[in-house]
């Protein structure tokens, strides 16, 4: 991935922030409590204190996606992410679509089509990730169900092996539910058609859409049912969502994605003045409830990506979690204000790896 430049930084951590009860953190592994972390501290000891910014648990956009448009400028529209088309234009920038969607008159509309896996359960359905889908996999599949969205005037396009992007006049202004926000739960009052969860959309402009997008997701199930494309994975692609619709805002528009690793775990965002380096290297584990994949790949973080950011002028540093994110920003300080904050954190102590996560 390209280097970072000396403009702004911002350093977005998705699924960085425990979550967890303070009473609870008694149980937290040793490891976690001994883990230092010093790049991040170090960074760290260079802003402002955190401002913690809660995200109400029935939203459809996860707390990474408003802490996105937060560090924009943005006022976050609930489900109107668009990460669909900000991963349509940066992966297709010569695209005879890219220069129409730019305009506001356009009827092109894009989305995130997930594969997954569905476990259904006593009255629930719960959504996991599906396995370890091969681009071949992935490439058959997409050819298989192309023509029940062609159908309905929906394009499908390579992307991630376990992602596609959709792009339909269906998607432009129907709000869905983030797919890391709604995994590992329930996953009905989350499905594409309501305005926050268990709330269906009451706007009659977009009955038609969700009525075909329903549609097709059941279709392509009976499809995966019939003819299963990873039977031997130990969570088979059973079931697709969709999310990242809506419009982006110019401010997102003007970002350029200059850098990414495969599979997108890391990407580096360039716009006008500033930078934003987005990390999802965490986002996985946490799914999978695997703490200590967790803490091994923060650490690795840590040394790997945080450690080459430690001289940067001017870095801002915002860590997500499920239920809200924590933004430290940094300030110029005088000579007594930056020896004043030495004094303070050897009278009182730095804060521990749990402060700083939770």
């Amino acid at each position: 991935m390209q280097e970072v430049g000396h403009e702004d930084l911002t350093i977005l951590i998705d699924h960085a922030l425990l979550d967890f009860e303070r009473e609870r953190q008694s149980f937290f592994p040793p490891e976690l409590k001994d883990m230092e972390l010093n790049a991040l501290k170090s960074l760290l000891n260079r802003t402002n204190p955190a401002v913690f910014h809660p995200c109400d648990a029935s939203c459809l956009s996860a707390a990474f996606d408003q802490a996105f448009a937060h560090v924009l400028g943005q006022d976050p529209q609930d489900g109107l992410s668009a990460w669909g088309q900000i991963a349509f234009k940066n992966q297709f920038p010569l695209h005879e679509a890219s220069s129409a969607m730019q305009s506001a008159e356009s009827d092109d509309g894009f989305a995130l089509l997930h594969l997954c896996h569905w476990q259904v359960g006593a009255g629930h359905v719960l959504m996991n990730r599906a396995g370890d889908i091969t681009p071949e996999m992935s490439d058959h599949l997409r050819e298989n169900i192309a023509t029940l969205f062609k159908s309905e005037d929906i394009e499908l396009f390579a992307y991630l092996n376990d992602t596609y992007i959709a792009k339909s006049k269906h998607f432009k202004n129907l709000p869905s539910a983030s797919f890391n926000k709604a995994m590992n739960d329930n996953v009905l009052p989350w499905l594409i058609g309501v305005s926050a969860k268990d709330l269906p959309n009451a706007n009659p402009n977009s009955q038609a859409s969700i009525h075909i997008l329903r549609r097709l997701q059941s279709e392509v199930q009976m499809h995966l049912y019939d003819h299963p494309v990873t039977p031997s994975l130990k969570n088979p692609i059973n079931s697709i969502w969709f999310s990242g619709t809506g419009q982006a805002p110019l401010s997102m528009l003007q970002l350029e994605l200059i850098g990414a690793t495969h599979g997108q775990e890391a990407q580096l965002y360039k716009g006008p003045s500033s930078q934003i380096l987005c990390l999802h290297g965490l986002t996985q584990h946490w799914h999978n409830h695997d703490l200590s994949a967790w803490l091994h790949q923060l650490q690795a973080m840590d040394e790997d990506i945080l450690s080459q950011c430690m001289n940067h002028p001017k870095v801002r540093i915002v860590l997500c979690g499920q239920h809200g994110f924590k933004d430290w920003q940094m300030t110029e300080r005088n000579w007594l204000q930056k020896n004043w904050k030495i004094l303070q954190d050897h009278l009182n102590g730095a804060q521990s790896t749990l402060q700083v996560l939770s």
